[in-house]
């Protein structure tokens, strides 16, 4: 069974599961012996990925692909004695992946499938840990960053004739403008119109 890995995918899930032992091993030594039950695991799972390749969307391909280079990585590791870290800190460091992606592009609504490749996690896994460290969904935390903008926004230009908070609320991506108050007071207890009139 041959597989090539992408080296800055490698690099990343690496560090993410705490490997760096593994890659200087991954340099240095030429075979790592995997047990035999995690290379039937293994085999199984790239078959999978093969089929799934010829007949699923790119979404479900790609979280099989890093499931491969995870499982992969989790044998090499195993097999060369390296301990990983716990699956936390993966979740942590796709979290923040997302975290930083979402607040430097709060105004284009990123889909979850976006979120999930710029991760390199599931969707499951990237869910588990906005829960984890949230209590939310990445759609929820998306949602609450969204509103903060806009309410800044809202409150730095309440003069600005040009600046009206339909205008603030459709940069931000906003379709329906009713459901979009309702939202607005459930999170800030009052309307935008409120805060524009607190504001002036």
């Amino acid at each position: 069974m041959n597989i090539s890995i992408d080296p800055v995918l490698l690099e990343r899930t690496l560090a993410d599961m705490g490997l760096d032992k593994l890659e200087n091993l991954l340099k240095t030594k030429e075979v790592i012996r995997i047990p035999s039950n995690l290379m039937k695991g293994l085999r199984s799972l790239y078959t999978g990925l093969a089929r799934t390749m010829l007949t699923e969307s790119t979404y479900q391909d790609y979280g099989m692909k890093l499931d491969l280079v995870g499982q992969l990585l989790s044998a090499c590791a195993e097999g060369a004695g390296v301990q990983p870290l716990s699956g936390s800190h993966k979740r942590t460091q796709a979290v923040k992946r997302a975290r930083d992606m979402i607040h430097s592009c709060c105004q284009q609504g990123l889909s979850i499938v976006e979120l999930c490749k710029s991760s390199e996690v599931s969707q499951r896994t990237l869910e588990y840990g906005f829960h984890e460290l949230y209590q939310m969904t990445p759609k929820a935390y998306q949602k609450a960053i969204m509103m903060s903008a806009v309410r800044k926004e809202i409150l730095a230009k309440p003069d600005a004739k040009e600046r009206t908070i339909t205008a603030i609320a459709k940069a931000y991506g906003v379709r329906h403008l009713g459901k979009f108050s309702a939202d607005y007071k459930s999170y800030f207890g009052e309307l935008p119109s409120q805060t524009l009139v607190r504001a002036s």
